[in-house]
């Protein structure tokens, strides 16, 4: 395509309306958000598409070393500058705001690069900015033969089937009994944008994430069960609400949480964003669009999955009769967490994958360490901090101690404490950083056959 048809007919956009509901939801397939997902998915890492990167890898296009342009494109940092919304409890601080989220969200928002520019403005450093620009010029070609070539006009057929079928389903209906769950209105004329990138069929499932009011999904064309993803997008738009519940009625729940004399009571907060974002969309809003719950399960983790349909019928009963998050159902949260995991002590799973580690060591050590952490735990949010640092912050249900010291009586035993507040640490002493590896797996066997020393 001619560099001056950039983007041409980028955007195919159907909106949906419902009174007493969000003002404007609006379905768009835009070839902006597909060229940004086929250049992610060329680097790898955060927000790949494993189809994108297979279809790549059988073009021959992630053979050798990536040429100069994208090597740029790959190597800017999309961590940087990454903050959570200020003033909100650890548990509750589940929105971010990022220069990356900048450039994710105007890949769906934007009706031009020119627009696209122009939102990202000052997000990054002009060169950084040049080398995102350059990078989807790169890619823009091969994704019109790879993508677009071969879903021809079924992207946005699709995109026109599944917002007729939201609209006649009242999705944004339902939307709203949501919005009234968390007590959380949906502001006045904001659009919610529904990203969706369509990638070739036969490529299996679909994923979606939301950040503000923008959510991005990918979808195989010849995906058919449109229940299925509106049930997924609601789960998304939940997380939205959940980051921006009002303060007071945060600090309720929480007090229901904190009061609550179940060992568990941290476990059964910090895995709460989930499992009730799970049961509203994955099971109450498929329920509603279908008749029936879903027989399969709800989302693949074995910890959320049966936590989300345990709460299911206190959320359903809230959300039928339009009753708000409170602290009598946080309190039932507890029992129900406690019932369906007796040994979340005894379990990694359960009580590893939302931690902090607390180190007296340099930079570069704990970014190892945290990078150790991941490849034998599933992360779902890890900070490595520092002591002075952690002093002022707040932990993490699992609090890993790693006190390095290369004389002082070291021994590779990991010692266990309770506190009174929930949280749980665990504590050992290191001659080395790099001693980690073996120190973390000795801990999660440690906790599985619960022994601890005196």
């Amino acid at each position: 395509m001619p560099r001056c048809c950039w983007l041409a007919l980028l955007i195919f956009a159907i909106p949906s309306f419902d009174a007493d509901a969000i003002d404007r939801l609006e379905i768009r397939v835009n070839r902006l958000q597909g060229v940004l997902d086929l250049a992610i998915s060329y680097c790898g890492g955060q927000g790949e598409s494993v189809a994108l990167q297979k279809l790549l890898e059988s073009a021959g296009y992630r053979s050798g070393d990536p040429p100069g342009v994208m090597l740029r494109f790959c190597t800017v940092d999309i961590g940087q500058n990454a903050v959570g919304y200020p003033g909100r409890p650890l548990a509750y601080n589940t929105g971010w705001s990022s220069p990356w989220q900048r450039v994710l969200n105007a890949s769906v928002a934007s009706s031009d690069m020119a627009e696209f520019q122009d939102r990202i403005a000052g997000a990054f450093t002009f060169p950084e900015q040049q080398a995102i620009v350059d990078g989807l010029r790169y890619m823009e070609p091969i994704y019109e033969r790879l993508v677009e070539t071969a879903i021809g006009s079924r992207g946005k057929e699709m995109a026109a089937s599944v917002s007729a079928h939201m609209d006649r389903k009242n999705v944004p209906g339902l939307m709203r009994s949501i919005s009234n769950l968390y007590a959380t209105p949906w502001p006045d004329d904001m659009p919610l944008w529904i990203g969706l990138s369509p990638i070739p069929p036969g490529s299996g499932g679909f994923s979606a994430t939301a950040n503000g009011n923008v959510v991005r999904s990918f979808m195989p064309v010849d995906f058919d069960r449109p229940d299925v993803y509106a049930s997924v997008i609601a789960h998304e738009f939940c997380h939205v609400l959940y980051s921006n519940m009002p303060l007071d009625r945060i600090e309720a729940i929480q007090h229901a949480f904190s009061a609550s004399a179940s060992p568990n009571r941290r476990l059964a907060e910090i895995w709460m964003n989930e499992a009730l974002a799970t049961a509203a969309g994955n099971g109450w809003v498929y329920r509603e669009l279908t008749g029936s719950e879903d027989k399969e399960a709800w989302y693949d983790d074995p910890v959320i999955d049966p936590y989300a349909k345990a709460i299911a019928p206190v959320v359903y009963r809230a959300l039928d009769s339009g009753k708000a998050l409170d602290a009598s159902m946080a309190a039932q949260f507890i029992v129900e967490f406690d019932r369906i995991h007796p040994d979340a002590l005894r379990n990694p799973a359960v009580l590893l994958p939302h931690a902090t580690i607390v180190s007296n060591t340099d930079a570069t050590s704990l970014a190892s360490m945290r990078s150790t952490f991941g490849q034998q735990i599933g992360i779902r949010r890890l900070d490595a901090l520092a002591p002075d640092v952690a002093g002022n912050a707040e932990l993490a249900p699992a609090v890993i101690h790693v006190d390095i010291s290369e004389t002082d009586g070291v021994e590779m035993k990991w010692r266990r404490n309770l506190r009174a507040d929930g949280r749980i640490d665990f504590s050992i002493r290191l001659r080395s950083p790099a001693a980690f590896g073996g120190a973390l797996a000795a801990l999660i066997t440690r906790i599985r056959d619960n022994e601890w020393p005196e």
